[in-house]
């Protein structure tokens, strides 16, 4: 009664950084399933034998319903799925294929407002130089001075953010 299946779960995650404390909280949470994490470069065609569900990027089965026949589903932790759409994992039916997409809202974000910052400030490495060696002298002066002067703040600058 309750507690689980019958039969324990096996999730296998192809990750090259285990995340320790995901992993024991994971297990804590769900003690019927079965969770190890194995870099990709240890992953043999014999690896998905016994696994339920696959949390990887890009390594998976070849040919799933001879090497992955418990496979029912596999979460890439990337937006797209390119790199599966004409592979055989793409047609078996019965294995649900899901994505990340729409996670990296927030950190791409702020990948554009840093990205705008550093392309108006188009040498922001020689202020960052010149600042950590409290070395200001000449600044204004030669090439560093005229490289200086090609930045450009956003005052009165409209932006549009599509995406």
């Amino acid at each position: 009664m309750g507690g689980g299946p019958d039969t324990p779960l096996k999730l296998l995650c192809i990750l090259d950084n285990e995340p320790k404390e995901i992993l024991q909280k994971l297990r804590k949470d769900h003690p019927h399933l079965t969770v190890e994490c194995i870099p990709k470069n240890q992953v043999t065609p014999e690896t998905y034998a016994d696994v339920d569900y696959l949390f990887t990027l890009a390594t998976f089965p070849g040919d799933p319903s001879k090497q992955a026949p418990k496979l029912k589903w596999v979460h890439f932790y990337s937006a797209g799925i390119n790199q599966v759409v004409d592979k055989p994992l793409w047609k078996t039916e019965g294995i649900t294929l899901t994505t990340s997409s729409g996670v990296h809202g927030p950190q791409i974000s702020e990948w554009v407002i840093a990205t705008l910052l550093n392309a108006q400030h188009y040498n922001y490495e020689i202020y960052d130089a010149v600042q950590k060696e409290h070395d200001w002298k000449g600044v204004s002066e030669g090439d560093i001075g005229q490289k200086l002067q090609q930045s450009r703040d956003s005052v009165g600058q409209r932006i549009g953010v599509l995406g």
